[in-house]
Formats: C-alpha cells, sequence, structure tokens
C-alpha cells in the first residue's frame, strides 16, 4: 500500500465527446486524459495523481474523433495535459510527473 490516501477525481469525468463546450475548471486542478485508456501517457498521470492523493477534475478527450477546438488553443491537441490551479497548462507527461512533486 502506498503511504498516502488515493486520490480521486471529484466529479464524474467531463467527455469532450459527448459535451461540446469548455467546462467551468478556473482556478482547479484539471486533468486531460484519453477517453478510451489506451494512451499509457495519460494513464501514467492519472496513476501518479491517485497515487498522491491529489483532488483533481477530470476532462476525456477523444484521441480517436476530432478534439474541440478549445482544446487545441490551450493544450495544442495533445493528451495528457494539465490545467494547474493557478490555470497555467503544461503538458508532456514526465514533466507534469514532476510538476506533481511541486
Amino acid at each position: 500500500k502506498i503511504g498516502v490516501s488515493p486520490g480521486k477525481p471529484r466529479d464524474r469525468p467531463y467527455d469532450t465527446a459527448l459535451n461540446a463546450g469548455e467546462p467551468n475548471y478556473q482556478g482547479q486542478l484539471v486533468l486531460f486524459r484519453d477517453r478510451n485508456g489506451w494512451c499509457p501517457y495519460s494513464e501514467r498521470v492519472w496513476l501518479g495523481m491517485m497515487a498522491k492523493g491529489l483532488d483533481f477534475l477530470e476532462v476525456l478527450v477523444d484521441n480517436q474523433g476530432s478534439k474541440p477546438g478549445w482544446y487545441y488553443q490551450k493544450a495544442g491537441g495533445s493528451t495528457p495535459a494539465v490545467k494547474w490551479s493557478d490555470d497555467t497548462w503544461q503538458t508532456e507527461s514526465l514533466d507534469l510527473l514532476e510538476g506533481l512533486d511541486e
């Protein structure tokens, strides 16, 4: 067992394939990950956030279909991405895991 209590997403994940609009997530930690669980980089960051016991929102992004235009503007269209609670965005799974340690 990991020495911290497991994290959990706060609400049901927001699915961009089902909801076209941008979710309201200002001032919150948000993980943008692959909708189908096929992206090992997305899963790596998700597991890191869970293991650290973080309270975060999840947004599922359809890597096999079209992504919303707002997502391209914010994260360049790649998954995984994290929107930090200070409203800055970051991509690249290893960089995200390092950011979780800061």
